[in-house]
């Protein structure tokens, strides 16, 4: 296990880098109301592939861990059509509503933006099964090549004077979930199951709350955007994309951590806990603190325009800490069949965020923002811990 997380973690690190580029380069390259914009939409398109996803990704760990093929098949097969289903649709809204529409480079953005999300999801759900095979070449390729594709075709751009930037960033963004995907197809040998009974449906129900719940939070741009204006979504976006690459390495600890808990024993699962706990204290502090002293790094990186997305990184930096925490507690709960704990916990925690959101960006607009993420996941880490301890 160590050796498949140390792999794991290596590739999200340098995806994470590929990630964090493309979209400074992006924000240097946008003005910040549309990289608010831009961000907005992407956060949207992720939050319904992510509902589409229906929690398969995570599912998926579990049933290949336990050798359950045939709902191994059922799921892939399920995945693989809705991410059809949903590029065709948007190919199909680019081909033929925008050009009775005229030159609306708004919509073929967002069309992009959707093909991208759901490709990066089936993706996803397909590095699943490598990596509950502990075959950890295939989910480096993946990883790494959808990211930095990504960031040369923007960095290309750069370099020429292109019209409509919106819909060239998108389409970079589209490129390189289709790279990452096209990386997973060849490989993956598993014989797809063209039905699925109701029992399974009801099994996959806490996984897909879970992540739904889980990928709320990414609603807090949109609506920073929405209250606040394009400008402070930018800036908030901005601060999120700087802090973004500590929530990829814990998602690699996560996905490698689920198939493990599920094999593991209860001992196993403690011992992790209190590795996960003094993890999450220092990393929390030295975050803190690195907020405190990263304004210079801020205009240095983004430029002079986005100098308030420092204030917002002070509380951005160590609540992405906790909300890694998060995604890693509810693997390890998910593993060891406390799963319905993870998505009430995730639901009742998405409202309480949402009405911290809505009163923080109300009253403080962008670090509002950051500082309801801070405080609703902190609350969030200590209420899993809890139940974690006395239940795993």
């Amino acid at each position: 296990m160590k050796k498949m997380m140390l792999a794991a973690t290596s590739a999200r690190v340098l995806a994470a880098v590929f990630q964090a580029f493309f979209f400074i380069l992006g924000a240097r390259w946008l003005t910040p109301a549309e990289f608010g914009l831009v961000n907005a939409w992407i956060a949207v398109a992720v939050l319904i592939s992510v509902i589409i996803a229906s929690g398969i990704p995570q599912f998926l760990l579990k049933a290949r861990a336990e050798g359950d093929e045939e709902r191994v098949g059922q799921l892939l097969y399920v995945s693989s059509r809705a991410t059809l289903v949903v590029v065709v649709a948007a190919v199909s809204v680019m081909f033929v509503v925008v050009p009775f529409l005229g030159s609306w480079g708004g919509l073929i953005s967002v069309c992009l933006i959707a093909i991208g999300a759901v490709m990066d999801k089936a993706t996803e759900t397909r590095l699943s099964i490598f990596i509950a095979d502990r075959k950890a070449l295939i989910p480096a390729l993946a990883l790494i090549s959808r990211r930095a594709v990504s960031f040369f075709a923007v960095l290309t751009l750069l370099s020429t004077d292109v019209q409509g930037r919106l819909e060239w960033f998108a389409g970079c963004f589209a490129l390189g979930a289709a790279t990452g995907l096209l990386t997973t197809v060849m490989p993956l040998r598993v014989a797809t199951v063209r039905h699925m009974d109701r029992r399974l449906l009801r099994e996959l129900a806490p996984f897909a709350i879970a992540n739904a719940t889980a990928q709320g939070r990414s609603l807090d741009i949109p609506i920073v955007t929405l209250l606040a204006g394009p400008a402070s979504g930018g800036i908030y976006s901005a601060a999120y994309r700087l802090a973004g690459p500590i929530l990829l390495v814990a998602t690699s600890v996560s996905s490698v951590i689920l198939p493990e808990s599920a094999r593991g024993s209860r001992e196993g699962a403690r011992k992790g806990l209190v590795v996960l706990l003094a993890c999450t204290a220092v990393a929390g502090l030295a975050s803190a603190i690195c907020g405190m002293l990263c304004a210079p790094i801020v205009v240095w990186v983004l430029g002079a325009e986005y100098a308030d997305a420092a204030e917002v990184l002070v509380f951005m930096l160590p609540a992405i800490v906790m909300v890694g925490a998060t995604s890693v507690l509810g693997s390890v709960l998910q593993g060891r069949g406390r799963a319905s704990f993870v998505s009430k916990n995730g639901l009742v925690f998405l409202l309480v965020y949402l009405c911290l959101l809505l009163v923080g960006v109300w009253m403080w607009g962008a670090i509002g923002a950051g500082v309801a993420l801070l405080v609703s996941y902190v609350f969030k880490v200590s209420a899993m811990l809890l139940f974690a301890f006395r239940n795993v």
